[in-house]
């Protein structure tokens, strides 16, 4: 199934897939970048960065879920208690 696909089908069923949940390969890359150890990117293989990728969403995937509906409650509230001015230009 291509890629277009899937999300055009998951969008059917009422799942949103921003880029922001977009994770991939190249984010181990980045990541191992940022702290100065680029030179592990050309000994590890895609499968092993996946491996690193998952373990990572596993430890953390109870702190980022609640992180995640925290700031959606927050942005829910302050959508809902807009009150536009009753005031004219």
């Amino acid at each position: 199934m291509k890629y277009e696909t899937l999300v055009k089908k998951l969008e059917e069923h009422g799942y949103s897939y921003p880029s922001a949940l977009r994770w991939s390969t190249e984010d181990i890359d980045t990541a191992l970048h940022i702290i100065g150890k680029k030179e592990y990117i050309k000994q590890m293989s895609i499968t092993d960065k996946k491996m690193l990728l998952d373990a990572f969403f596993e430890r953390n995937e109870d702190y980022i879920v609640e992180e995640i509906n925290s700031r959606l409650a927050d942005f829910l509230e302050s959508v809902t208690n807009f009150e536009p001015s009753k005031e004219l230009f």
